[in-house]
C-alpha cells in the first residue's frame, strides 16, 4: 500500500514536471515590417498576427503598431518556439523548440474596421536569424487601402 502511494506520488510529480515544457523553450521575437500605401495613415493601426500553422486555427501571438507618416511600420511579435509533440500534443515525453510561424497575417484597421489584410505563408527561407536568436521576415509586407 505504501509502495503504491509512493509510486503514484512520483508518477504525478513526473507528469506535472513534464507538461511544463513551455519553460524549456525560448520565446523569440519575430520582426515584421512593411508599408501602408495610401493617403493619410494618421490614426490607423496595423495588427500583425503569427500563426503556428497555415490552417489559421490558433493565433500564437499578435501585436498592434501605428504606421509613421510615410506609412512604414515595424512590429516585434513574441513567438513561443515549443513544438509540443508526444502524448496529446502536450510535449509530454517528447518536445523540441523548433516551431516557427507558418503564416503571418497583417491587417490595417481604421475606425475599428479592418480595411486591408495581407496573408503571408512563411517558409523557413523567408526568415532571417539575428545574433540574439530572433527572426525577421525578409520581405516587407505591403498593405493597400
Amino acid at each position: 500500500m505504501v509502495n503504491a502511494r509512493i509510486l503514484l506520488l512520483v508518477l504525478g510529480a513526473t507528469l506535472v514536471g513534464s507538461t511544463t515544457g513551455w519553460a524549456k523553450c525560448a520565446t523569440v521575437q519575430i520582426m515584421v515590417g512593411g508599408t501602408v500605401e495610401g493617403d493619410d495613415v494618421d490614426g490607423a493601426t496595423v495588427r500583425v498576427e503569427l500563426y503556428p500553422s497555415p490552417r489559421k486555427d490558433v493565433v500564437n501571438q499578435r501585436a498592434l503598431v501605428s504606421p509613421d507618416h510615410d506609412g512604414k511600420f515595424a512590429a516585434r511579435v513574441p513567438f513561443l518556439t515549443l513544438n509540443g509533440r508526444g502524448l496529446f500534443g502536450t510535449g509530454l515525453f517528447a518536445h523540441d523548440c523548433s516551431r516557427r510561424p507558418q503564416m503571418v497575417v497583417v491587417s490595417l484597421i481604421e475606425g475599428g474596421s479592418v480595411v486591408a489584410t495581407q496573408r503571408v505563408i512563411v517558409a523557413s527561407s523567408d526568415l532571417e536569424l539575428d545574433s540574439a536568436g530572433n527572426y525577421r521576415l525578409k520581405q516587407p509586407v505591403m498593405l493597400k487601402r
